[in-house]
């Protein structure tokens, strides 16, 4: 039996707004960026997606996770396709969409294998995501 590892880094820089000079500064409470890094260890091969194509608001979300343990999602619209996207870790498809993932943003999550998790666009405009999924 293969084993996979996904290893994800990201970080964040905290800012603020200083209206006197107009600029975005380093936040003065925090002074630091926050920094992470996550390696995920599965027993089967992880499935990634490109180029999953989610309508303009009002059409059928796209399933992006089911029976999985693990979740990465990002926003690659351009051109055309350049409206928001929007998540729902429950499945539902009425409003539970609580993630909101403009172009060029992504999510990534372990989620219990009995989540649901579907994307669809939050605007007039369609959008693309990428997708990677895996199970232990």
């Amino acid at each position: 039996m293969a084993i996979s590892k996904i290893t994800y880094k990201n970080h964040c820089t905290p800012q603020e707004y200083v209206t006197l000079n107009n600029r975005w500064y380093l936040d003065s409470d925090i002074r630091a960026k926050f920094t992470g890094v996550y390696t995920h260890t599965t027993s089967t091969q992880p499935v990634y997606t490109t180029s999953a194509v989610l309508a303009a608001s009002g059409a059928s979300p796209v399933t992006v996770a089911s029976s999985k343990t693990f979740v990465y999602v990002k926003n690659t619209g351009s051109g055309d396709n350049t409206g928001d996207a929007v998540i729902s870790v429950s499945g539902d498809y009425a409003d539970a969409y609580r993630i909101k993932i403009a172009v060029g943003e992504s999510f990534c999550s372990m989620i219990d294998t009995t989540a649901v998790i579907v994307a669809k666009s939050d605007t007039s405009t369609a959008t693309v995501i990428e997708y990677l999924t895996a199970v232990d």
